[in-house]
């Protein structure tokens, strides 16, 4: 028992959750914890020698981070033992570290209906029901442990997170005061209270709960962060700035905190301290740079603009002492474009190529127009600016990237080609090839796609992008493994490449190794889940097959269409899953599901046809929604057959007739079929006309042919 509670304990790998955003982004996780004083224990169910074998293994397989094989060994006492709780209630946490959320709800029921008296068992199914966003559920397991417990501190907590998540403060607030009443030194019931206190209003009275939890623990960075973000909002921007120092003091490699920090300093207008902060936070975190970038540069113009306004004098007076002077334009268009007036630098331009047209003052002007998307004013612009100066590579370039924007993609390949061939610089040589090979991949010109990327690769070889377009050129010409070499360096330069892993997960899956390619697929949800990968993770869970792998492939359909809602094929699989589980009414639903216009270039889909076996239940795979095939009369008849075995004879009359009306007096099937429903129906008279009717189709066929 001891070492089954021991297992329970180890601290399995947990994988982050994507929640609702909240003021705070640091509510606690729901961790696996042990579970004291069950009734039961492993040994007491099974004594056997190969019990106990299989229970050593699995406890060691689970410590030194097997989990793979663990499950399997996990399977195994369930199957000598099924009145173990405890090894469903192990299962079950297995199931959680690999997102198998479904799989660890039936886990943890099951072992409820063994051991209904354990709050802590409801207690972990409420937690995989947070991660769920099942709220209302995860609830009603945190209420049932409180009414076993009335004293179970981690219920109260668990069930305010909870209410935190939902948005329900005063009912957070409650349980949060419950929980420090009967435990008065929990340091993060405090800190979660002061999110209470803070979004009711009561922000001094957040920042005294932050003041008792840092005491309780000190030097946590998070009662720093918290209470900066609350300075912030009742202005006193000083001592914020004090936390938000101590916070960085704590976790100097945290690159949210140099950003938040920096966005105070920009506010107090110290520009320059707040750059740093923002480079600090670029080099922390590069992949995830985009808003530090954005600051820094937004600091830079500021700075720029204040120290332009003696140069834009300068300028001003000299267009006023000699208004021919053409470079004075172009210099002070310059300065107005720094300074985003890009009307005035526009008539600046303008104005300089009317004194004399230079190719650097269609080059500015063309640049000014590409960064305002007017790209074919821009195409023109730059290509007066090649005319005047035949080897100025900085226009070949842009005008590059202007016609791979307007999909004029000859012109752009010769204009990167240019480039490629001038002396521009390296990274945009590197630039220039690897958009060149897009351009050539898009061309279906494989070969030469590669060897591009693989120039890109020399010129910058830290760039995954290169890597990345690599694999995924050679992907297309099949050379699978290979395009998984490219993926993994790619990966190797930038861990959080998803693109590459998703790749990787596709080239796996091409080369039927379904395990790594689910790994992969797991990899890319749990970090950043989008509607594509769920997809793509459910269609293999589903080829798998199994009640198992199907229920799991069903929770992706969901989430994709929840982050998608007109995901087409999402619907028409998601079909398929309903049936294959026995879930008729459901797929019908989807397959009458009216689809979102647009869609038409998925009617290839439309294709396919309902392969029914076992009763016509069970559905190799639903066709796309009528409404995207209109005319396919086997989708009607396919779909009236489903109607039928749910024992809604009236809806697979309707579809048995909009059937005939496509190709009246032909199928003599199809009116016996309908006056077969319709005699059951009751419409006698009906049943006899479609009868004969079919029967009249069978005799004109006979006769033509023997004609």
């Amino acid at each position: 028992m001891q070492r089954l509670q021991r297992l329970v304990a180890t601290g399995l790998p947990r994988t982050p959750c994507s929640r609702p955003p909240l003021m705070f982004n640091h509510l606690p996780r729901f961790t696996p914890t042990p579970i004291r004083g069950f009734r039961s224990s492993s040994r007491l169910f099974n004594d056997s020698k190969a019990f106990g074998q299989s229970l050593d293994k699995v406890i060691e397989l689970t410590e030194t981070g097997k989990l793979d094989e663990a499950m399997k060994y996990y399977d195994k006492l369930i199957d000598m033992s099924p009145g173990d709780a405890f090894s469903y209630l192990n299962r079950g946490l297995l199931h959680e570290v690999f997102s198998q959320w479904k799989s660890a709800i039936d886990d943890y029921t099951t072992a409820i209906s063994l051991e209904p008296d354990s709050g802590a068992i409801y207690l972990k199914r409420g937690n995989v029901h947070c991660e769920m966003r099942n709220y209302k559920e995860a609830l009603a397991d945190f209420t049932k442990a409180i009414s076993l417990d009335s004293k179970s501190v981690d219920a109260f907590f668990k069930r305010a997170s909870c209410f935190l998540l939902m948005g329900k403060y005063k009912e957070a607030l409650e349980d949060l005061d419950k929980t420090i009443e009967l435990n008065p030194g929990h340091a993060n019931a405090y800190n979660l209270r002061s999110i209470c206190q803070h979004a009711l209003g009561a922000t001094d009275k957040a920042i005294s709960d932050i003041n008792k939890a840092s005491e309780m623990k000190p030097n946590q960075f998070i009662s720093y962060k918290s209470r900066a973000q609350m300075h912030e909002t009742k202005g006193r921007l000083e001592e914020a700035l004090q936390d938000w120092t101590s916070a960085i003091s704590l976790e100097p490699k945290k690159a949210d905190l140099y950003l938040s920090r920096g966005l105070l300093l920009k506010s107090l207008q110290r520009k320059e301290e707040a750059i740093r902060d923002f480079d600090k936070a670029i080099e922390l975190d590069p992949s995830n740079a985009a808003d530090a970038e954005n600051q820094r540069a937004v600091c830079y113009r500021d700075i720029k603009i204040q120290k332009s306004d003696t140069e834009l004098q300068q300028l001003t007076e000299a267009i006023e002492k000699n208004r021919q002077d053409s470079t004075a334009y172009v210099n002070r268009g310059i300065v107005y474009q720094w300074r985003g007036k890009r009307s005035e630098a526009i008539a600046d331009y303008s104005q300089s190529i009317q004194v004399k047209p230079t190719r650097e003052a269609h080059y500015r002007r063309g640049n000014l127009l590409y960064e305002m998307d007017r790209l074919a004013d821009a195409e023109k612009d730059l290509t007066s600016a090649i005319e005047l100066d035949p080897k100025h590579w900085q226009s070949y370039y842009l005008r590059a990237k202007i016609r791979d924007k307007l999909k004029e993609y000859e012109g752009a390949e010769h204009d990167y080609t240019m480039t490629i061939h001038s002396d521009s610089e390296k990274y945009e040589k590197a630039v220039a090839y690897n958009d060149r090979g897009l351009i050539r991949l898009l061309k279906g010109k494989f070969k030469e796609a590669v060897e591009d990327f693989t120039v890109a690769t020399k010129l910058l070889p830290r760039s995954a992008n290169s890597f990345f377009n690599r694999g995924n050129a050679r992907r297309q010409q099949k050379e699978y493994e290979a395009a998984i070499s490219d993926f993994n360096q790619a990966i190797t330069i930038e861990p959080k490449h998803w693109e590459s892993y998703k790749g990787r997960a596709t080239c796996y899956q091409l080369l039927k190794d379904t395990e790594k390619a689910l790994k992969d697929w797991d990899h890319v949800i749990q970090n950043k889940p989008d509607a594509a990968s769920l997809f793509a993770r459910a269609m293999i869970l589903s080829e798998i097959g199994g009640t198992s792998n199907l229920e799991r492939a069903l929770d992706d359909f969901n989430r994709c269409i929840g982050l998608k809602p007109d995901y087409v094929q999402a619907y028409s699989n998601r079909g398929v899953t309903h049936n294959a589980l026995g879930k008729t009414d459901d797929a019908i639903r989807d397959l009458n599901k009216k689809e979102i216009e647009g869609e038409e270039h998925l009617c290839a889909w439309g294709k396919t046809k309902l392969l029914l076996i076992e009763n016509y239940i069970q559905a190799t795979r639903i066709p796309l929604a009528i409404e995207l095939e209109p005319k396919d009369q086997s989708l009607y008849t396919a779909r009236s057959i489903l109607h039928e075995s749910k024992g809604n004879l009236k809806g697979a009359v309707e579809d048995l007739t909009k059937a005939i009306e496509m190709t009246p007096n032909r199928h003599a099937k199809l009116y016996f079929q309908r006056g077969f429903l319709k005699k059951q129906l009751g419409d006698n008279k009906g049943s006899s006309a479609d009868y004969h009717h079919g029967q009249e189709i069978q005799a004109q066929k006979r006769f033509k042919r023997y004609m």
